[in-house]
């Protein structure tokens, strides 16, 4: 995939016509530079769209299963903490 941007060091232009512009010299605002900004960091990654979709899901799928083991963990630790204090409290009941 072809860059759209140019970088050098904190600096991002965007290529037009073998031509590198400004920021400035495509509109003015800051959010043109901040789009510029986000654009290059993508094409820094070197990830087609479909490649950052499917990586999305991936992690859709991690993310899903690592909160599945958290409740799974969840409900055990407790069902553990409720064992000990049962067996705190037969111990204590019986001194």
């Amino acid at each position: 995939m072809e860059r759209l941007t140019k970088k050098s060091g904190e600096m991002v232009w965007l290529k037009r016509d073998g031509l590198c512009l400004e920021p400035c010299e495509i509109d003015s605002s800051a959010a043109v530079r901040e789009v510029l900004v986000k654009l290059a960091a993508y094409e820094d990654t070197g990830l087609t769209p479909k490649e950052v979709l499917e990586l999305a899901s991936e992690v859709d799928i991690w993310k899903s299963g690592y909160q599945d083991l958290v409740k799974i963990s969840k409900n055990g630790i407790s069902q553990i903490n409720e064992a000990i204090e049962k067996l705190c409290s037969i111990s204590q009941a019986r001194k």
